[in-house]
């Protein structure tokens, strides 16, 4: 676990027949979990009375909050002042996580695991992933005197990543088990993600401009892999089998949820004879689940006394929320103002989910024989812009929203190239 506070507070005051006021303010985070976690058998012979249980856990998580705060201030005939603000988190989890019995790769020794008295071969692949990352600034600009002039610039950014492999496998190994044999590759991976900007610009004068800038943008991606499956090259000497009614059975299950919230606000004031004051807002959200889920027999022979089941599935979920607003306001003789708000929200879930039995594989099984693939994918998204300008002379606003959502997953069970045999409660391929 990584808990990462970083702040910066920035302020100015400058006063006298010329005052002028800059400020900076810059907060800055980067977090990074990259782990491997396994439990194996490799090139080994086994015999057990007992469940033979493979089992490797990871739970990683990242809490960053980056925040950024400037305040500038002038006083004098000619005043002026500027501040300019900026956070930044980049957070990223790259776990590798593995449960499997496999041959020697060294040399070339295959692994035998045997159980006797209704014992098992349980295997698991588990990962819990979550990051959830704030980064915020706001930047107050304000000028008073005959002439002025005041300007405030706020930036926040998020990035993060999950990525991760997640497996449970038996390859180029004989197990021979008088109870089940259960692969598992589970992951559950979240992103909550908040960035938030701000800037307001105050000017007072006989003759003033004023102008305030701000923008908040996330990117998150979960790019995953979770694979269970048993492998091998077509060899009949090595087989997967169970007695006593056992079953043989593959699971891998992915859960994604990103959840995104961008805003961005600017507030821009000017009074006086004559003034002219902008203020300009963006916030962009972009967010990609894009995993692969996997659960497949190849190049294998199995015998199994009780079922075979293969399931892939995945769920998959996006909500975001993107937001920007501005605001410019000028009051004198003459006065224009300026506003313009712009947010864009991209969401795109693809995954691939997948259950399948390929490479001349053979399956005998005394029960029923399930390959099934199963995929549950939402996006919801608002997307948000609001613009207002007054000028006693001239006032315009501007305001643009556009948001791109798309699911494109491919979902697959089959079976190519494959001998199936069930002797009972038939075959099923959904």
């Amino acid at each position: 676990m990584i808990l990462a506070d970083a702040g910066a507070k920035s302020t100015a005051v400058a006063g006298g027949i010329v005052g002028a006021a800059v400020t900076v303010g810059v907060s800055f985070a980067v977090n990074t979990i990259n782990n491997s976690t396994e439990a194996y058998i490799v090139g080994s012979t086994v015999t057990s009375s007992g469940d033979v249980i493979l089992n490797a856990e990871s739970t990683a998580s990242i809490w960053s909050m980056t925040m950024a705060f400037a305040l500038s201030a002038s006083v004098g005939g000619l005043g002026l002042s500027g501040t300019a603000v900026g956070s930044q988190s980049d957070n990223q989890i790259s776990n590798t996580v593995s449960a499997y019995i496999a041959n020697d790769t060294v040399t070339g020794t295959a692994s035998s695991v045997t159980t006797t008295n209704g014992a098992s071969v349980l295997m698991t692949a588990r990962d819990k992933s979550a990051i959830t990352a704030d980064a915020g600034g706001y930047g107050v600009a304000a000028s008073v005197g005959a002439f002025t002039g005041a300007g405030a610039y706020a930036a926040s950014a998020a990035t993060n990543d999950i990525t991760n492999t997640v497996q449970s496998y038996i390859q180029g190994s004989s197990l021979t088990a008088d109870g089940n044999i259960e692969l598992t590759a589970h992951s559950v991976a979240t992103i909550n993600a908040l960035t938030m900007s701000g800037a307001t610009t105050v000017s007072a004068s006989v003759t003033g401009v004023g102008g305030a800038g701000s923008s908040s943008e996330a990117i998150n991606n979960i790019t995953n892999t979770i694979d269970a499956y048993i492998d091998d090259d077509g060899s009949a000497a090595r087989q997967i089998r169970t007695s006593s009614g056992g079953v043989i059975k593959l699971t891998a299950e992915d859960n994604s949820t990103i959840i995104a919230n961008a805003v961005s606000t600017s507030l821009s004031f000017g009074f006086g004879l004559a003034t002219g004051n902008a203020a300009v807002g963006a916030a962009v959200g972009n967010n990609v689940i894009n995993n692969s889920i996997k659960a497949y027999i190849s190049g294998a022979t199995i015998d199994s006394d009780g079922s075979v089941e293969l399931f892939a599935s995945s769920i998959a979920f996006i909500d975001s929320n993107t937001i920007a607003a501005s605001v410019s306001v000028t009051g004198g003789l003459a006065g224009a103002s300026f506003s313009g708000g712009g947010a864009t929200s991209e969401n795109i879930i693809s995954n691939i989910v997948e259950a399948k039995v390929d490479g001349n594989s053979t399956i005998i099984a005394d029960g029923s024989v399930s390959i099934s693939a199963l995929d549950a994918a939402t996006i919801t998204a608002d997307v948000g812009s609001t613009a207002f300008a007054v000028g006693l002379t001239a006032g315009a606003s501007v305001g643009i929203s556009t948001a791109r959502n798309k699911i494109n997953n491919q979902v697959r069970a089959y079976a190519d190239q494959a001998a199936i045999t069930s002797t009972q409660n038939g075959i099923a391929i959904e």
